[in-house]
């Protein structure tokens, strides 16, 4: 931003507001991490929980198993 001679503004702000987001802040950091960055680091936590901790997900992770290489290491609980 500095190099192309950017100003980052926060936009304009209006007591109600219908068609966007209207954060209150009191700096352009703290808007844009209330706008952007937050909301966007919630999608990827929600993002990998339903990736890595779902149950169809475990059940294909359990079918690794059956590769002859795992097949010794596997527990009584495993089976």
């Amino acid at each position: 931003m500095i190099e192309l001679d950017i100003d980052v503004k926060v936009p304009r702000l209006s007591k109600k507001q219908t068609n966007r987001a209207n954060h209150p802040a009191k700096t352009t950091e703290e808007y844009y991490r209330v706008s952007f960055y937050i909301p966007l680091l919630d999608s990827i936590i929600e993002d990998l929980k339903s990736r890595f901790l779902s149950k169809e997900n475990k059940l294909l992770w359990n079918l690794c198993l059956l590769v002859p290489r795992y097949i010794v290491d596997i527990t009584g609980e495993d089976f």
